[in-house]
């Protein structure tokens, strides 16, 4: 009986130690690459954060499945899609969670980070119309600029038989190129604005206003987010007006109420198609935002620059190498389209059309179809 239990003991130990041994053997050595991520997980547009959690947890799946120099980690703070916040959870990713980049969603966000991001030398990528957010050498936006659009929304209106448009905005400084476009576009004798109203964040009366559109209006520009912009189309169809209504900067598709904008075509910058049958899959719903796909896209093309700057000893690249690589990239592939850094720190994709379906969804529609 000890005989066999000696025996049995020595074998335990063989075990264990064999068990052991392949841990040591098989422990991942790779330098990490800590990407942090502040995202609205809670507060009114919880439901983008919501798509930018699925959408980082799919990217980093993605990534283990590939023979990589690095190792990718994700770490995602909560910031209520506020200034503030937003501010104290880009301290806390830096300084506490030792991230070696930021990313977030939202004009009011990313120009908050930028000057931290500035101040560490800290490369940031923001989802960010506004261009205060890619002022300086550590900061871009993986956005194309809503002043670009204005070319391809040329385009459309004329395809349309638009000249005659009336605006409807929210002061903002997403909104300020789109209107200083417009307002070229009127000078060339391109278009006529017709009416202007621009009111102040936090609006919740459009009606007076949308009463008394000039009749020789062919069409409305609302530039507007939710939740304005929810409440403007909803107002809208209270009043019985008819008018053809567009947007810039993809606003429509942004809402989560994006079944009040049914019938109505959508100027918008990529395409959505993959990504939304993606999202479906990952969240059970139609996507709320380009934000997760974004993201998606970001820490792809993020883990190809470190792969490019891979440096034997170890290290991991500095923050401005990492910025140059950020700004060298040209024709990245991406889920919703090919993609350049330009020389005003934007991404620059390419501009669709979408039509609002009944129930919310889109799908793209070609100019020659319109």
């Amino acid at each position: 009986m000890m005989k066999q239990s000696l025996i049995g003991l020595a074998s335990l130990v063989l075990i264990i130690g064999a068990l052991a041994l392949n841990a040591a053997v098989t422990k991942d050595t790779r330098p990490v690459v800590r990407i942090g991520i502040t995202a609205p997980i809670s507060g009114e547009v919880a439901n983008i954060g919501e798509d930018m959690v699925a959408w980082q947890k799919y990217a980093i799946q993605e990534l283990s499945k590939k023979t990589t120099k690095y190792r990718y980690e994700t770490i995602i703070e909560d910031d209520m899609f506020q200034t503030m916040e937003s501010i104290r959870a880009a301290q806390r990713l830096v300084s506490l969670e030792k991230a070696n980049i930021l990313l977030n969603f939202g004009s009011p966000v990313g120009v908050a980070t930028s000057t931290f991001a500035n101040s560490t030398k800290t490369p940031h990528i923001s989802i960010s119309y506004d261009p205060r957010a890619t002022v300086g050498g550590y900061n871009v936006s993986f956005l194309t600029p809503v002043s670009a659009q204005i070319p391809t929304f040329l385009d459309f209106i004329n395809k349309k038989g638009y000249h005659n448009l009336a605006i409807f905005g929210v002061r903002s400084a997403t909104w300020q190129p789109a209107l200083d476009g417009l307002h070229s576009l009127a000078k060339e004798g391109k278009i006529k604005i017709t009416d202007e109203k621009i009111y102040s964040p936090g609006e919740r009366d459009f009606r007076f206003g949308l009463q008394f559109i000039p009749q020789e209006t062919d069409a409305i520009v609302f530039l507007a987010w939710s939740p304005e912009v929810n409440i403007l189309m909803q107002q809208f169809h209270e009043i019985g007006q008819k008018k053809p209504i567009i947007s810039l900067g993809g606003s429509f598709v942004v809402s989560s109420h994006r079944e009040v904008f049914a019938g109505n075509v959508d100027v918008y910058y990529s395409d959505l198609t993959e990504a939304n049958d993606i999202n479906k899959k990952l969240t059970g719903r139609s996507i709320s935002s380009p934000g997760g796909p974004l993201i998606y896209s970001e820490i792809m093309m993020l883990s190809d620059i470190y792969e490019k700057l891979y440096k034997p000893d170890g290290k991991l690249p500095t923050g401005a190498e990492v910025m140059k690589g950020l700004r060298n990239i040209r024709d990245y592939k991406t889920i919703i389209g090919s993609t350049s850094c330009h020389s005003d720190g934007y991404f620059y994709f390419p501009v669709n059309y979408y039509l609002i379906e009944k129930d919310g969804g889109f799908k793209v529609m070609k100019l020659e179809d319109l």
